[in-house]
């Protein structure tokens, strides 16, 4: 399941859930994919296609570096 790992949490002022989200960069050392194609900046995904696994981080084995991604519902 997707979440935010953000405190506080998402939470939108009328009560919805968030639906997507957009990917504004991408990690420095790895890659995304989603649904077997490479993540571009600025790419939108439903959370539910990240729910069913097609986002996918392909970390570079080589390197122990921290990841992290910036991204708006």
């Amino acid at each position: 399941m997707f979440t935010t790992g953000r405190t506080p949490a998402y939470n939108d002022p009328e009560g919805d859930p968030a639906q997507s989200v957009k990917i504004l960069d991408l990690p420095a050392d790895g890659t995304l994919v989603f649904n077997s194609v490479d993540v571009v900046a600025n790419q939108v995904m439903s959370i539910t296609e990240i729910n069913l696994g097609y986002l996918i981080f392909n970390p570079n084995l080589a390197t122990t570096t921290l990841q992290s991604l910036t991204f708006n519902f």
